[in-house]
């Protein structure tokens, strides 16, 4: 129980540093790029091209050591 109620408190704290810093050290406009490029960068780690397929993954195994 104790580990929970720290970690909640350590992404309090880190929430308000995050809020903090971004009210008093950063223009709108770099909050706005910042905002596109950060939803950019995840949606290139979305694209299928980019992705194993499962049957490719599935496949790249070692195989099975015979006796």
């Amino acid at each position: 129980m104790w580990a929970v109620a720290a970690q909640v408190a350590l992404v309090g704290i880190w929430l308000f540093a995050i809020y903090t810093t971004s009210v008093y050290f950063h223009s709108p406009f770099e909050k706005f790029t910042g905002y596109v490029l950060g939803v950019a960068s995840f949606l290139l780690t979305q694209i299928p091209i980019l992705q194993f397929p499962p049957e490719v993954a599935s496949t790249q195994r070692a195989p099975p050591a015979s006796n």
